[in-house]
């Protein structure tokens, strides 16, 4: 059984979202928010100054390639935290984990720092380490 309050979950979509499934997710007490960018994608910059408006100290985006570009790219990311499994999917279709435009010099790449691995279990583990902020952001 799970307990939860009303309003304890935020949904950020687009205006691309369908108004019934929006109000079906309202009626379970769910906050939805319209944060779209001039590109039709979620607006994360926003996100960030909504919720730092209301006092949030941190948010966790678990997501796939795109929405993980978007965070690194805009800046909005403070930090990572990779999951690595013993497996190996690779192909030359397989996803990037941060797929988008991208960067193509090593002189532009994305910078980490006080980086730390995290022994999950034998066959696993993680990386933890904090974003450069740079002049791009």
């Amino acid at each position: 059984m799970v307990a939860t309050c009303l309003n304890d979950v935020l949904v950020v979509t687009t205006s691309a979202a369908s108004q019934e499934r929006r109000k079906r997710l309202e009626a379970k007490g769910v906050r939805v928010e319209v944060l779209e960018a001039s590109d039709g994608r979620a607006d994360l910059r926003a996100l960030t100054e909504l919720l730092a408006r209301e006092q949030y100290q941190s948010l966790m985006i678990e997501a796939g390639s795109r929405v993980n570009w978007t965070a690194l790219e805009s800046g909005v990311a403070d930090k990572i935290f990779f999951y690595y499994a013993p497996k190996i999917l690779g192909g030359t279709q397989s996803l990037p984990v941060a797929g988008g435009a991208g960067r193509r010099r090593r002189s532009d790449a994305i910078l980490f720092h006080d980086l730390k691995l995290h022994s999950i279990t034998p066959n696993e583990f993680a990386v933890e380490a904090w974003l450069e902020k740079p002049h791009w952001r």
